[in-house]
């Protein structure tokens, strides 16, 4: 999958050689420095291959209509080794789970590769992780269906779990098993009893 494309969009903020360019409702980081309020064309090619989606709460606040959205989650196919060719200034602290947390500006930006996660020993972590390529997969190991709503880089909605119709009805639905879930990590209690 490339993401290579020209595409024409104004800066709204300027810092360490990058731009934050806005492109319709869509953002982009280039690496070039511009006055804020600039139109600018450019070629999005950070990631050259593999796949990515905005999942967990950037897509459910998005969805909510929320304004202020600085965590962002992206679910991809690549490794943490292959997200390092491309963003050598990212934190690699938890790369052997292969997250990749990146901050731009007001934006937290944390890539993870797609996994399966099994045996959570500690009731926190798992003690096996495996990398996958599939959404439909990596799905299945989140903690509410309203996390598992999963946008494309073309702004298309992927959800595995129902989650936008719990999202509208107003539920939070564990995925899986209640009971076996909060087993496995029991944080998810108060993370539901945020919303």
């Amino acid at each position: 999958m490339n993401f290579i494309k020209k595409l024409h969009g104004k800066v709204i903020e300027c810092r360490n050689h990058k731009s934050l360019v806005q492109v319709g409702s869509k953002l982009y980081i280039i690496n070039r420095e511009c006055n804020v309020g600039s139109e600018v064309t450019f070629i999005n090619n950070t990631f050259p291959y593999g796949e990515f989606y905005i999942v967990g709460g950037a897509t459910r606040d998005f969805l909510l209509k929320k304004q202020d959205i600085h965590d962002i989650d992206i679910a991809t196919s690549l490794t943490s080794a292959e997200i390092k060719e491309y963003l050598k200034d990212a934190n690699y602290r938890f790369e052997n789970l292969g997250i990749v947390n990146y901050s731009l500006y007001k934006y937290h930006i944390t890539f993870a590769t797609m996994r399966k996660e099994n045996d959570y020993l500690d009731f926190r972590h798992p003690s096996k992780i495996e990398f996958i390529t599939s959404p439909l997969i990596d799905s299945y190991r989140r903690d509410f269906t309203i996390n598992a709503i999963y946008f494309d880089k073309n702004g298309n909605i992927f959800d595995p779990q129902n989650g936008v119709l719990d999202l509208n009805n107003h539920l939070i639905r564990i995925i899986g098993n209640p009971q076996t879930r909060i087993k496995e990590d029991p944080l998810r209690i108060i993370r539901a009893y945020r919303f």
